[in-house]
This record gives structure tokens, C-alpha cells and sequence, in this order.
């Protein structure tokens, strides 16, 4: 069973207010920033493994939350996209769920668990900026 550790986490604004109300341990991403606020606004990491990612939604938020939760630096819980093998590096899949990274991909932390099917809830370091895995 995955539990928290230690993690640094920013609150950001969310782009599509009620879009991360059942997201919880998703992967986000930046999608743009709020001329307002002045910062980034975030939503699931929807794209895939190429995109920048930012950091972890730690659990839903209510549907109507602007602000969200996101652990950049830390310990954390992640949805698991497909099976992960303990001490892999990690991206996201099409839905925001932890995958492993293949070259080209932006990973964004360690599995410190292993996944045998999708949807496992796992324990991943995460750490925020991702750098590109080359091999």
C-alpha cells in the first residue's frame, strides 16, 4: 500500500476548474500561465510522455477548487498507467498516470514500488523540473 513521505508541495492554478476533481495521484502538467495571478496554470498531463510536466496532484480537489495541490519535490502516491518496475524512472501516459520512460521521454521521478496493472496506486520520488532520458 502506498503512503506519503516527505514532499515539497505548490499550490498552482488549476486551467480547467473542475477537470482535476477525480484526478487524484495524476501526473499534471503546465498548459499555460494567468496573466492574473501571475504563474502557471496546470491541468492533467494529458499528452503523454513528451510534454513538461510539472509535478503530482496529491488527491481530488473539490469540482469547484481553482487552486490545486501539486507535489514538485518528495515522496508521493501516483496511479500507475500500466505495469512499473521498482527503481525505473517514470513519465506520464495519456491520462496522467505513471509509466515508465522509453528515450525522449520527460521523466519525472523514481518508482520506489512496482505496478503489475494499471490503475495500482504506487509510490514514486518525485522531482520537478523533468530532464529528457536519452539512450
Amino acid at each position: 500500500m502506498a503512503l506519503y513521505g516527505e514532499c515539497v508541495a505548490l499550490t498552482f492554478k488549476a486551467a480547467f476548474p473542475g477537470a482535476l476533481a477525480s484526478a487524484a495521484y495524476r501526473l499534471l502538467r503546465i498548459t499555460g500561465s494567468d496573466v492574473v495571478m501571475k504563474g502557471p496554470l496546470v491541468d492533467v498531463a494529458s499528452g503523454g510522455h513528451t510534454q513538461l510536466l510539472i509535478g503530482a496532484l496529491r488527491e481530488n480537489v473539490h469540482a469547484k477548487a481553482e487552486r490545486v495541490p501539486c507535489i514538485v519535490l518528495g515522496e508521493c502516491k501516483l496511479a500507475a498507467g500500466a505495469a512499473v518496475a521498482a527503481n525505473t524512472m517514470v513519465t506520464a501516459d495519456n491520462e496522467g498516470r505513471a509509466i515508465q520512460c522509453t528515450s525522449g521521454s520527460f521523466a519525472i521521478g523514481m518508482a520506489l514500488e512496482a505496478s503489475s496493472v494499471a490503475n495500482e496506486v504506487i509510490r514514486v520520488f518525485v522531482k520537478s523540473p523533468p530532464h529528457r532520458i536519452t539512450y
